[in-house]
């Protein structure tokens, strides 16, 4: 486990906002990653089933 600073509350404090910066800045790559998959093109396709009834199979 690794070993811990121990620091002042300003120090704690400073390092806390640092780190919820780069926890939003990772939301919000996150959000745009989920945006790009939401975005990608569909492909049609026929079940199993639909398959065997429309070619004779």
């Amino acid at each position: 486990m690794a070993k811990h600073a121990v620091v002042s509350e300003d120090q704690w404090l400073a390092a806390r906002r640092a780190h919820l910066e780069a926890e939003k800045e990772f939301t919000r790559a996150r959000d745009r990653l989920s945006e790009a998959r939401r975005d990608l093109p569909h492909l049609f396709m026929l079940c199993a089933r639909a398959r065997s009834v429309e070619f004779g199979l």
